[in-house]
Parts: C-alpha cells; sequence; structure tokens
C-alpha cells in the first residue's frame, strides 16, 4: 500500500502549502490541502494572525493525457474547493 507524503514550506509574511502527492486521488490530495489549510489556521491563531479570504488563492494541477502527450486539465476537468474562515 502507497504511504502518502505531503510537502510543505513556510515563510513569516507569506505561505505557501504544498501537497506533493503522487499517484492519490484528486479527492485525497484536494482533502489534505484542507486539512493543511485547517492546521496552518489554528496555528496562526495562536499569534492572533488569520488567513485573509480575499487575499487567498489556490490551484490544482492535474494532468491529462490525449493522444499520447500531456497536458493540464481546467478547472472544469477537475473541480476542488478550499475553504477557510472569514475574519
Amino acid at each position: 500500500m502507497m504511504k502518502e507524503k505531503g510537502y510543505g514550506y513556510a515563510f513569516v509574511d507569506d505561505t505557501d502549502l504544498l501537497q506533493v502527492l503522487s499517484l492519490a486521488s484528486k479527492e485525497f490530495i484536494v482533502n489534505s490541502m484542507q486539512e493543511a489549510v485547517e492546521t496552518w489556521e489554528k496555528e496562526l491563531k495562536i499569534t492572533v494572525g488569520v488567513i485573509l479570504p480575499d487575499k487567498t488563492f489556490w490551484y490544482l494541477i492535474d494532468f491529462k493525457w490525449v493522444n499520447g502527450a500531456w497536458s493540464y486539465k481546467t478547472v472544469a476537468d477537475s473541480p476542488g474547493s478550499l475553504y477557510v474562515n472569514d475574519i
């Protein structure tokens, strides 16, 4: 059985959370990323910080194969949503 791993890095005023998961389903990746966002949000509360929804964005990068060549899937091809609490 494959063990899933996520990787990320953070800076003081700017954070990039990454979920790098090969061979995992899109649903698993989105759920893992949501858990990472919720954990980061809880940690920010300790220092009276918040995630500002209007300054927050994310991308689900997914691929498809067409005639032996890959291309990026569109949002319609691979939808997903993440949520943060609004202050």
